[in-house]
């Protein structure tokens, strides 16, 4: 039981890790053989994908709101 308990709290380590840290335990994650092939991959990319999908979303909320961008308040009015 403890094990599931420790599985869990490393999972939630790992999701609060930045993206190239992430990207550097999935390849080398992909190299390990283990008894239950790519569930553990599954599992690994999905919080890199929410990582990548927010990602997009700022960058186009930057694009859409030039006040994001930081420049927009040294225009003249």
């Amino acid at each position: 039981m403890h094990w599931i308990l420790m599985y869990v709290i490393a999972y939630a380590i790992y999701c609060a890790l930045p993206f190239g840290v992430e990207i550097i335990l999935i390849i080398i994650n992909m190299s390990i053989p283990d008894p239950v092939p790519f569930l553990d991959e599954i599992l690994m990319i999905l919080p890199a994908i929410k990582k990548i999908h927010t990602i997009l979303i700022v960058k186009d909320a930057i694009e859409r709101y030039p006040i994001l961008k930081g420049n927009a308040l040294r225009e003249p009015f």
